[in-house]
């Protein structure tokens, strides 16, 4: 964890202070695409195995 921390901090430096707050939904947009990848895919998963 503590390598994403220092490349946000590395990324956060980088970019202007304008971008630098797009940084925090990005980062919400990949979490809330994962979760919701995981719930389609559990859905298979169930609906697979009544058949």
């Amino acid at each position: 964890m503590s390598e994403f921390s220092e490349n946000y901090k590395n990324l956060k430096d980088q970019i202007s202070d304008n971008d630098s707050k797009v940084i925090p939904y990005l980062i919400f947009g990949i979490v809330i695409g994962r979760i919701f990848e995981k719930i389609i895919r559990t859905k298979k998963r169930i609906f697979k195995k009544r058949r």
